[in-house]
């Protein structure tokens, strides 16, 4: 929720945004005023990447943001492209991202980011290898009711289709693996949950060396 407050009438407005985890107390001029830059992509999502061009086989998207999510820049953009410090650090192209205000980018985020999240975990339990990328790569940098929705998602997907997720999420990079398997461990919840056993169970068919094996072994 997000509360606004009129410190002269000592009287408050209050607007109810459904799912935030969060309460700011801001004055209306404030609220006006204020601005994110924010991921607008028609695709629903933008790649992250570790240099400002774009390579063949996409070896250097390091992540994904999905529409609606904000980010803050290091720098103007550069030849076409915006050097990002948060969620993590990386450029996307300028062209998928715009400055909105926090209202229209707190609504964008809830009308259009949820939901392309959730869409890609579904195609992903489907069998969409494309889809299953690009999602595994929204880990990183997540929090607050869209980290929820990642986290239902990946739990989902674990649970339906725990030979997909594996065999994708063996070929990200460790940085990828680690948030996704900290979210999944979330997920899963307590050590007697049927979910966690089934998933776990199925971990105990592969190999004693497997990567995922051996980085989940932590929990």
């Amino acid at each position: 929720m997000i509360f606004f407050c009129d410190r002269k009438n000592h009287n408050s407005r209050v607007t109810l945004l459904v799912g935030c985890l969060s309460i700011f107390c801001v004055s209306p001029a404030l609220a006006d005023s204020c601005q994110k830059s924010v991921v607008v992509s028609r695709d629903g999502y933008v790649n992250v990447r570790s240099s400002p061009q774009v390579i063949k086989d996409n070896v250097n998207v390091i992540g994904t943001l999905p529409i609606g999510l904000s980010f803050e820049q290091i720098r103007p953009p550069y030849y076409g492209w915006v050097n990002i410090r948060t969620p993590f650090f990386g450029w996307i192209k300028d062209s998928q991202v715009s400055t909105l205000s926090c209202d229209a980018a707190t609504k964008l985020l809830l009308e259009e980011g949820l939901d392309t999240i959730s869409r890609f975990g579904k195609q992903a339990i489907t069998g969409n290898l494309t889809s299953a990328e690009i999602f595994l790569r929204m880990a990183q940098g997540l929090d607050g009711f869209v980290a929820e929705v990642y986290l239902s998602s990946v739990t989902d997907w674990a649970s339906q289709n725990p030979s997909l997720l594996v065999s994708v999420l063996q070929r990200q990079s460790s940085v990828i693996r680690q948030s996704v398997l900290d979210t999944l461990n979330t997920g899963l919840g307590t050590k007697e949950s049927p979910e966690r056993i089934q998933f776990e169970q199925f971990l105990k068919t592969l190999p004693t060396n497997h990567i995922i094996v051996q980085e989940w072994k932590k929990f």
